[in-house]
């Protein structure tokens, strides 16, 4: 019988006093962090129609999803110690999710599936 590699992780859970373990086999621990980063006018909220198409597709890529993520609203520059409104036409920037994947290939892949028709930006997400 083949055996496994495990890595145990021990885990603080924030505002709580508890401690968590968590379980990796060798391929759950391989895989990378990637970022998507969705393209589309950072205010717009969409109609009840397309949020039912995201969330199919969320749920088809649920096994690879590491954060869901947040939809964003305006964006500040901060810059030698000032700050500005990024404006509408330069912040394509709406939102995020974080996956897990083994490489850009595999996330790249997954990210070709979005239903979103302005695109997203496909990073990974180093381990420091």
């Amino acid at each position: 019988m083949p055996q496994t590699l495990f890595h145990i992780q021990l885990m603080a859970i924030k505002f709580t006093a508890s401690w968590k373990f968590v379980v990796h086999t060798e391929t759950e621990s391989s895989m990378k962090k990637f970022v998507f980063l969705y393209n589309s006018n950072p205010n717009e909220v969409p109609n009840d129609d397309v949020m039912d198409v995201w969330m199919v597709w969320f749920n088809k890529i649920m096994d690879s999803i590491v954060e869901m993520g947040n939809p964003f609203t305006d964006g500040m520059l901060v810059a030698s110690g000032k700050s500005s409104i990024i404006p509408e036409d330069r912040n394509p920037i709406s939102g995020y999710t974080v996956i897990k994947a083994k490489d850009m290939d595999e996330a790249i892949a997954i990210a070709k599936t979005c239903p979103g028709q302005s695109g997203l930006q496909v990073y990974e997400a180093v381990e420091m």
